[in-house]
């Protein structure tokens, strides 16, 4: 089993004053393309879920994802577009990331793609000591009609998602410091200080 890889990137950066988060950087290099590097060892092909900045993406992934169907609905819109450009590649599924958080291992993918493949037809998703992060995992394409019935209803709630879906929860204990969300100016100078 080989899925495709997601970079939610569709985002405003409200928090940010408006700046597009993957196209920050870290290291000298944009957010996202550190996490193409994470993905793409171990998928078949690397999509970013984006609303603006398409041609500065494509540096990172050759297929660029707007949220069309479900416009203005936050992450799980990306994640409805990534899966139906899955299905429409024959990838059973996808191993999906958000694009502020530049510091996720490689090995992260390596141990999600593992466990996802003991169970390919259910939602896999990282967990850390304290939280739970319901967009860094692996989604077969088999949730598309949950997640569409979720979405049409207005439902965009990624938490709920796991739950409807019956999510597994891979402990990424030994990992958690790659999961620093990037989200404010003082997120970018903790990043910057490890």
């Amino acid at each position: 089993m080989i899925p495709g890889g997601l970079i939610l990137a569709g985002g405003r950066g409200e928090r940010l004053g408006g700046q597009d988060k993957g196209l920050l950087l870290h290291d000298g290099e944009p957010y996202v393309a550190h996490l193409a590097r994470c993905l793409e060892p171990v998928t078949a092909a690397v999509a970013v879920s984006a609303n603006d900045h398409a041609t500065d993406y494509r540096q990172w992934a050759n297929t660029i994802l707007p949220d069309r169907q479900f416009p203005g609905q936050g992450p799980l819109a990306g994640l409805y577009e990534g899966l139906s450009w899955a299905q429409t590649q024959s990838l059973p599924g996808l191993l999906v990331v958000t694009c502020d958080t530049p510091a996720l291992p490689p090995a992260w993918a390596v141990q999600m793609l593992e466990t996802a493949r003991l169970n390919p037809d259910t939602p896999c998703l990282s967990e850390t000591p304290d939280q739970r992060h319901y967009l860094h995992g692996y989604y077969p394409v088999s949730v598309l009609p949950t997640l569409h019935d979720s979405l049409t209803a207005g439902e965009n709630r990624a938490w709920r998602l796991a739950e409807r879906t019956q999510a597994l929860w891979l402990d990424c204990e030994a990992m958690a410091s790659g999961f620093i969300n990037v989200n404010t100016k003082s997120d970018q100078e903790e990043l910057a200080g490890r």
